[in-house]
Parts: C-alpha cells; sequence; structure tokens
C-alpha cells in the first residue's frame, strides 16, 4: 500500500523539478540569445528582412529612407534595442539611423514604439529574477533528488514531461502559434499601449519583420532549451 503513495512523491517531486528546470533553461537560452542579440544579422538574411525593408521602407512618411541603411546599420539598430530592453528602456527617445554615407537620416522610433518598449523592458526586468531564482532552486533540487531522491530513466522523465508538453501542443494546433502570441500580448501589456504596428508605419516592426523574426527566434530558443534540458539531465545522472 505504500509504495504507490512513494512513487506518486517521486513523480510530484519531479514534475516540480523539471519545471523548475524547463524556466532556468529558459532564463539560460534566453540570456544566451540576447548576448548575441537574438542572432539578428543571420536571420535577417535567413528570413528576407531585407526585401522587406525594400518593399516598405519607401512607404514610410513619418521615418523615410530607412530602405538606404545598410546591413551593418540594421545589426547596430536591432543591438541597441537589445541593449534598451534589458536596461529599463535607456535612450530608446535619442535611437537615430544612418544612411550608407554616414549621415544621420533620422530618428528610428515613434512615441508609441517607445512605450512598447518600455512596457517590454519592465516585463524582461521583472522575469530575468525569476530565471535566476528558478537556476538556484533547480540546482537546489537537482542536489536533493540526487542524494536522497530516484534518478528517473529517460522513459520515465518524457512520461513526467509529456503532460506539459502534450498541452503546449494541443493549445498551437487550437488556436494557431500567431494567435497565442497575439493573445499573450493583450495579457501582458497594459490596455490601451500600441503594441501591433503596420510595416509601412513602424521602422522598428519593418526590421524585424516581425512576427517571422520572433517565430525564428523562438525556434532556436526552443533548441537551447533543449539543449541545456539534456545537458543538465546527462550531469545528474553522472554525477
Amino acid at each position: 500500500m505504500k509504495q504507490p503513495t512513494i512513487n506518486f512523491f517521486i513523480l510530484t517531486a519531479w514534475g516540480l523539478l523539471l519545471s523548475l528546470v524547463l524556466i532556468a533553461a529558459l532564463a539560460v537560452g534566453w540570456e544566451l540569445m540576447a548576448w548575441q542579440d537574438f542572432g539578428y544579422r543571420w536571420l535577417h538574411d535567413l528570413i528576407g528582412i531585407a526585401a522587406t525593408v525594400d518593399h516598405y521602407g519607401p512607404l514610410n512618411a513619418l521615418r523615410p529612407d530607412f530602405h538606404l541603411t545598410s546591413l551593418d546599420e540594421r545589426v547596430r539598430l536591432f543591438a541597441v534595442l537589445v541593449e534598451a530592453i534589458h536596461h529599463q528602456g535607456a535612450g530608446l527617445q535619442s535611437v537615430a539611423y544612418f544612411g550608407i554615407d554616414g549621415q544621420k537620416i533620422g530618428l528610428l522610433l515613434t512615441q508609441a514604439e517607445i512605450i512598447h518598449l518600455n512596457d517590454v523592458a519592465r516585463l524582461v526586468s521583472r522575469l530575468r529574477p525569476l530565471g535566476w531564482a528558478a537556476m538556484v532552486l533547480a540546482l537546489v533540487g537537482s542536489v536533493w533528488i540526487r542524494v536522497g531522491g530516484e534518478i528517473l530513466s529517460g522513459r520515465k522523465l518524457l512520461a513526467v514531461a509529456a503532460g506539459g508538453i502534450g498541452l503546449m501542443v494541443a493549445l498551437l494546433l487550437m488556436f494557431g502559434a500567431e494567435t497565442l502570441f497575439y493573445w499573450l500580448h493583450t495579457v501582458v501589456f497594459p490596455p490601451g499601449h500600441q503594441w501591433f504596428f503596420y510595416y509601412e508605419e513602424s521602422l522598428m516592426s519593418m526590421m524585424m519583420q516581425a512576427p517571422d523574426l520572433f517565430g525564428a527566434i523562438a525556434l532556436i530558443w526552443a533548441v537551447l532549451v533543449f539543449m541545456a534540458i539534456t545537458i543538465w539531465y546527462q550531469l545528474l545522472r553522472r554525477s
């Protein structure tokens, strides 16, 4: 009669530990991508951002001639935005873009975009400490499991994780990735703050080819998370 209780306890503990490890892996993946500016230079060519800029750049009357910028300039601008959202939105008002000749063309962001990026910066500043806390708790939990618990086999580990993975897949299939992406924006950002921007009205949205760039980043993030969890599990088994 006691054995099922013990097994249930172990599985529950592993479920909690996996949740912490997942959050920690997401945090590690985010920090690695941010360190490399989310691979923007590579993704710029991979998803065809240049063609988007060439098409929509001339249509923006408020922020003209963005199609005259170089790849290096767009990479620089993206890096500046990444830096800003990790430092409470500092400097967003003064971000300027320059032509191939090195001459300043104008300011990159509209007021609505600055407000949105400040919202993003606040969100990042709130979530990053949770990621670091998850790393510490995951480490403590891993030591506890290793010393006094049972190391699950790879098959059992997948069984524990299958529920969460199945739920995420079901949501994606039911609603679609883009629909969920937009819904999350309505949840995490303040009401009345604009977060959707048309390419011909927003250099920020244009140079990111949103949401395509975010989808590509999400795929890279998923790979990094999978790698981090795999490395963690292998180290746990060998320690």
